[in-house]
């Protein structure tokens, strides 16, 4: 489903103003949710680094540095993602809008 994250009365400039504000919001909140996925070589993978050892860190940084691992990972984001972002939109129009009480 698409969500319009703002709303326009008039044709135009507004609307056109409208509509690119909508697409840069929902453009970069898909770029930071799916950057964040703590899978091979997103950023998130490399969350866990705060919490290993100095030697489990560096085993940790080779092993997911390998181009087989990587690769497995984008497949793996790429698959989940389409099914968790749709609630976190939702739940950022929300914010944005709380009177709304967006449903999905």
């Amino acid at each position: 489903t698409t969500t319009h994250v703002v709303s326009w009365i008039h044709e135009g400039i507004p609307h056109l103003a409208a509509e690119l504000l909508g697409i840069g919001f929902t453009s970069n909140l898909l770029l930071c949710a799916f950057n964040l996925l703590p899978l091979p070589p997103l950023d998130g993978s490399g969350l866990p680094l705060l919490a290993l050892s100095p030697a489990a860190a560096e085993k940790y940084s080779d092993f997911m540095g390998s181009p087989g691992v990587q690769m497995i990972g984008l497949v793996v984001a790429w698959q989940i993602f389409g099914k968790l972002f749709p609630p976190l939109h939702h739940f950022a129009i929300g914010l944005l809008y709380p009177e709304a009480h967006y449903t999905f």
